[in-house]
């Protein structure tokens, strides 16, 4: 991954995806006993939320009960910090109710300690999804945490966009079943609304054009895989093209406009090959059927 370094404490990684980043959020948080940074990953942008250090104290050359009066200042200094990261990561964390893990990293043990201990949430808590290693706190600590994640991430992607398609499948095949397939009747259901889910495969290539005529300005969408002539169905003219967008941006347009939600779908798994293959890259679970 490469990295955008901005002023704003927000960093960017490359190459974007241009749609549907935001809807993916976790939660990070890289520590040790001295600082502790806090962030959000959106997709492929980091947000810096909050920046700690602890003033916990180096170690002390004294022997004898004088040591051992501050290494118990120094183990409460740590235990105080630690509180203070956890309060800060339940104020950040808390608030997001679809936030999709938690990834802690840190060098050395204190990130085991933290996890441990009772400074989370439960319900924080409950969504750790692994900790990493890391060299550094801080932003560049940060980073090392998302590049050690990635295969996690990926995972945990790959896994939910099967469940969706094995979802969509078995409504298929109940008589009654929530799903649609079809870009006509995909479309139909999620201009009434009555999309839960709308399942589009990343290979979809395909364009939503507007032609209009120019003798009598009669106008018509249509789906296209390539530019071409038509003629008016009103005069016979030569129709031009006036306006064109992706097929999944056109989509995606409608989905958010009436609050389904989209799935982006590789085609790295057997369930992503078959929502292409079997039904033309499109696919909806519905919330009813109309």
């Amino acid at each position: 991954k490469t990295y955008i370094y901005h002023c704003n404490s927000e960093f960017y990684l490359e190459p974007l995806k241009e749609m549907l980043e935001e809807k993916e959020i976790y939660g990070l948080a890289v520590l040790d006993r001295k600082e502790a940074t806090i962030a959000l990953l959106k997709g492929k942008r980091v947000e810096i939320l909050k920046t700690l250090t602890s003033g916990v104290p180096g170690k002390h050359k004294a022997g004898g009960q004088s040591q051992r009066r501050f290494d118990r200042l120094i183990e409460l200094a740590a235990h105080e910090f630690l509180k203070r990261i956890g309060d800060h990561m339940n104020e950040a964390f808390l608030s997001i109710p679809d936030l999709k893990g938690i990834i802690i990293g840190g060098p050395g043990h204190t990130k085991e300690d933290f996890v441990k201990g009772d400074y989370l949430h439960h319900e924080v808590k409950k969504k750790i999804i692994t900790t990493v290693d890391t060299s550094y706190t801080g932003e560049f600590g940060i980073r090392e945490v998302i590049d050690k994640s990635m295969d996690v991430l990926t995972e945990i992607d790959v896994m939910r966009e099967k469940k969706l398609v094995q979802r969509f499948l078995s409504e298929l095949i109940n008589e009654d079943g929530l799903a649609a397939y079809g870009e006509e009747e995909v479309r139909n259901y999620l201009q009434m609304g009555a999309v839960e889910v709308l399942l589009l495969s990343e290979d979809l290539r395909a364009k939503r054009a507007t032609y209009q005529c120019p003798s009598c300005n009669y106008k018509m969408d249509l789906t296209i895989k390539r530019e071409e002539p038509r003629e008016c169905p009103k005069c016979n003219d030569q129709m031009k093209i006036v306006d064109s967008k992706d097929l999944i941006d056109d989509l995606v347009e409608i989905a958010e406009t009436v609050g389904s939600e989209v799935e982006i779908i590789s085609t790295e798994t057997e369930e992503g090959i078959q929502l292409l293959k079997a039904f033309g890259g499109m696919g909806a679970i519905l919330r009813y059927r109309p």
